[in-house]
């Protein structure tokens, strides 16, 4: 437990002596930051904290990966990004880009098209009961696979883009300021709640994410004040959260009284299963009413404890002895998910029957083959499918690309070569945020939002302001 507890703090200090040399600067730096200190709760306080309340845990693989993980993954990624940023460079005083201005009229007509989009979502959503989506609660996952192909592809990317969606309507709003009139704000608003009802509804990590990307874009003094209200909105949201998740355990509902603080969820009796139709008799019918069959793994009547839901060490140490006595799976792991980007649409009955198998992560394939859990999800991170692909080396890439990726970005942003640079790098920013996400979605799945990206660099929202564009009178809207 020490060990752990140490690793801890030595990863904590880590950006701290940064910060204090200048190499890193609150301001610029703050996204890097943030998927940082995921990577700190995920791989050093979770596990400690679970831990400390659970005696069974192989302690041992715990502290061996926690120590580990400070130079191939702490140390790997802030090495990455002071160096990809330019050692020297890394300590000039930041200032934003003051000539990256919005087109007020394409703005308006991004926000108005982003709040059509939202509405399309939860009219699909609602009417085919699929506002709560949670690995785990198998009967949904096969509602989603009999959405028409149309209602799906919205479906699934509002909610793989939806970051991207409130990162560029935040940035918006930022530069916009009072200029952009009422209609235009309160649609931007509309699109933001939006976000807010599906992310209380689903996740807690993924709003507390969110909510990062929304305060980003203010600094002292209202940096001070958004972080206030975002801590006392969050609060709310994580209890929230819990209650819709119990209350849907019970009653396959999504219902408003989840949403009211203190307000009693006992008035539904428990629902039965879903029926789920499917053509009697056939292969598809069979593995469609087995998935549906199966426990509700993650929407049970107790919610998971925090402790568990940060720790990214579990499943790792749990794979550990069979990764060693059979070898890492050297990319055999990432087949079916690499797979699945394109064979939705290339050959649907392929995927579908993958994912009636509930084979769709590195995970799945790694928890088949190397441990004798039996559930069909299991907390993991970004380090887990990376460290059972290619072991320690798996680790340390994932260091170093985040650190990579997340530079580049930040070194666009702040220079605004160009406005739909800027937007892309933001877009690049938001696909690899969140260090809950496996590594292999992290290279590969940014394909499913390329949709998003390529709608808002059509509309082109933003511009960069030149004094020869200036003077040439060139329009703003």
């Amino acid at each position: 437990m020490t060990a752990l507890l140490l690793s801890a703090v030595a990863a904590a200090g880590l950006p701290l002596v940064l910060l204090a040399g200048g190499w890193l600067q609150i301001r610029r730096d703050f996204l890097l930051l943030a998927i940082y200190l995921q990577g700190w709760l995920y791989v050093h306080v979770g596990p400690y904290l679970y831990a400390r309340g659970h005696a069974s845990v192989p302690l041992a693989e715990y502290r061996s990966f926690a120590l580990s993980a400070l130079p191939l993954f702490d140390a790997a990624l802030l090495l990455a990004y002071v160096l990809a940023l330019g050692f020297r460079a890394s300590r000039v005083p930041f200032a934003p880009p003051e000539h990256l201005e919005p087109r007020f009229r394409r703005f308006k007509f991004l926000v108005f098209a982003l709040l059509a989009f939202s509405v399309t979502f939860w009219s699909v959503a609602w009417s085919t009961g699929l506002m709560y989506r949670r690995l785990g609660v198998n009967a949904l996952v096969v509602e989603q696979l009999n959405l028409p192909f149309t209602s799906f592809a919205v479906y699934r990317l509002y909610i793989e883009g939806l970051r991207y969606v409130i990162a560029v309507v935040v940035l918006g709003l930022v530069l916009s300021g009072r200029r952009l009139g009422w209609p235009g704000f309160v649609a931007a608003l509309a699109v933001l709640l939006s976000a807010y009802v599906y992310l209380v509804i689903n996740s807690r990590i993924d709003l507390a994410l969110n909510l990062l990307i929304g305060i980003r874009g203010r600094f002292w003094p209202r940096f001070a004040g958004a972080c206030a209200v975002s801590a006392v909105l969050l609060l709310y949201s994580i209890s929230t959260t819990e209650r819709v998740r119990i209350g849907f355990a019970r009653s396959w509902t999504v219902e408003w009284r989840a949403f009211v603080p203190g307000m009693s969820l006992e008035r539904r009796a428990t629902a039965p299963a879903r029926a789920i139709p499917e053509a009697a008799g056939s292969a598809e019918a069979r593995a469609t009413d087995a998935a549906a069959s199966r426990p509700l793994l993650l929407a049970a009547p107790t919610e998971m404890s925090m402790a568990l839901r940060l720790n990214g060490l579990d499943l790792m140490a749990v794979m550990r002895p069979g990764l060693e006595a059979r070898g890492y799976a050297w990319g055999r792991a990432w087949e079916v998910p690499a797979a699945l980007v394109v064979l939705p649409v290339v050959d649907p009955r392929k995927a579908r029957a993958y994912k009636l198998r509930w084979d769709l992560a590195a995970k799945n394939y790694l928890m088949r083959e190397y441990t004798e859990i039996k559930d069909l999800d299991y907390v993991s991170c970004m380090l887990t499918d990376a460290y059972g692909n290619f072991g320690y080396a798996g680790i340390l890439a994932v260091g170093l690309f985040l650190g990579a990726a997340c530079a580049l970005a930040v070194r666009i942003m702040a220079a605004a070569p160009g406005a739909a640079l800027v937007l892309a790098a933001l877009f690049a920013v938001c696909h690899i945020f969140q260090f809950e996400q496996e590594f292999i979605s992290a290279l590969l799945f940014w394909v499913k939002k390329l949709p998003l990206l390529l709608g808002v660099l059509l509309i082109a929202p933003l511009w960069i302001r030149r004094e020869a564009v200036r003077r040439a009178g060139a329009p703003r809207g």
